[in-house]
């Protein structure tokens, strides 16, 4: 991983090493991680996205062991909530759908089990969690703890019919090859179902860096279903569904609309103020991108994708049958001419 702060002279995209990137802006200053204080703030650096790959990413990021560090430090409440949100009620029906009897569900950054913990008792339940005191508590709710980090995926044996990770992708700073290790937990015909945000919603573009999904510095990384789609050839998988949904709720259809329209307006004036201060000396132009517009449920900003391994299909060598031969058809006859 690259050092925050440090200087580069060429971006590359950490996935594909293109460097056919579009800079989206600046991410603002980040003072908590997980739930935890940061002293000093991090600078929040910038959002990039890659034109051949279709990734979106934060970059500079930091090292690998910090970011593991502060996961294992985070409280089970962090993340907690009375209420099943939107993406875990989808990813529960797609799971009942996937499982017609009993099945193996794996939840990589499973949390404390609540999502599984909802499933009924056909299916086996185990999970992946960085947080010991969340791990803990999933363990409280019937989950098998078969691993603390992504990388003990590999030494994970057996197979799943579902293998799940909700919120989990954007964490991670390769997710590509975090795919393919999810992938290759399943058993055969099993699913794989990822919920994330979604960085082809109009309004993010239209924010960059500034959106408020980029504003928590765990963050790392920003997909979309174009990089699915292409993610997933590279892979042998099949993207089977796509599933656009907002996160959260605003109110009511009047109350979101207003809110919408206050979003586009105060992001425009932002805008505007950064056309103003490009314009002027440097010693004029410094600032900050102080912070995040846009919150959770205001736009349908969110996607649940289902993939599985790709069906090869099997050419048969056997000599092909020689086509039917049609019966001969009958003459046609010109009544006219016969006089009938």
């Amino acid at each position: 991983m690259t050092a925050a702060g440090g200087a580069e002279s060429r971006i590359e995209c950490r996935q594909c090493s293109g460097d056919a990137l579009d800079k989206l802006g600046a991410i603002p200053l980040a003072r908590l991680f997980a739930g935890q204080l940061l002293d000093p703030p991090w600078n929040g650096d910038s959002l990039y996205l890659c034109r051949r790959c279709h990734l979106g990413f934060r970059h500079p990021i930091r090292s690998e062991a910090e970011y593991e560090r502060l996961y294992e430090r985070a409280a089970e409440t962090v993340w907690v909530s009375s209420e099943l949100r939107a993406d875990q009620r989808l990813v529960l029906s797609a799971i009942e759908s996937a499982c017609a009897t009993a099945g193996k569900v794996l939840d990589v950054g499973c949390y404390d089990g609540s999502l599984l913990a909802r499933l009924g008792p056909r299916f086996s339940k185990y999970g992946v969690e960085a947080s010991a005191a969340a791990a803990r508590k999933a363990e409280h709710n019937g989950v098998e703890i078969v691993g603390t980090r992504i990388r003990d995926l590999e030494s994970v044996t057996g197979r799943f019919e579902v293998v799940c990770a909700v919120d989990v992708i954007e964490h991670v700073s390769h997710p590509r090859a975090f795919i393919a290790s999810l992938a290759g937990r399943l058993s055969d015909g099993g699913t794989l179902i990822i919920s994330t945000g979604n960085m082809e919603t109009p309004a993010w573009r239209w924010a960059g860096g500034r959106y408020w999904y980029c504003g928590f510095p765990e963050h790392l990384s920003f997909i979309s279903p174009a990089w699915a789609h292409a993610a997933a050839a590279q892979l042998n998988l099949e993207v089977v569904g796509l599933h656009r949904f907002a996160y959260g709720g605003v109110g009511g259809s009047v109350s979101r609309m207003r809110r919408r329209c206050n979003y586009y307006r105060k992001l425009g004036q932002v805008k505007l103020s950064d056309a103003v201060r490009a314009r002027l000396p440097r010693a004029f132009a410094s600032g900050a991108c102080e912070r995040s517009h846009g919150r959770p449920g205001l736009f349908a900003d969110h996607v649940m994708i289902t993939l599985r391994h790709r069906v090869v299909q099997q050419h048969s060598t056997a000599m092909p049958s020689e086509p039917a031969v049609p019966p001969p058809s009958s003459p046609k006859i010109d009544r006219r001419m016969n006089g009938t």
